[in-house]
């Protein structure tokens, strides 16, 4: 029988990454812990300052505008008519 003794070892990096990565799907359909209180915390400061949905609808609009300007330049330096 073939043994890899690192393997047993729980402090086996393989390990260590295993727990860390996949502690909130494992046992259930949760979130981990640290990601839902980082969600109720980003919730909280989008309460506290409304303003910032608003910036960031105006940031996607203009992240939209560019991408749409871009696209049409490169499909006309790409493929001319």
């Amino acid at each position: 029988m073939l043994m890899i003794p690192l393997l047993s070892h729980s402090l086996h990096p393989l390990f260590l990454l295993q727990r860390l990565s996949s502690s909130g799907y494992v046992f259930s359909a949760s979130l981990p812990p640290y990601l839902a209180s980082a969600a109720i915390s980003a919730i909280d400061v989008l309460e506290e300052n409304p303003n910032l949905i608003t910036k960031l609808k105006e940031n996607v609009a203009l992240v939209w505008t560019g991408m749409f300007v871009i696209s049409l330049f490169c499909q006309w330096k790409v493929y001319p008519d």
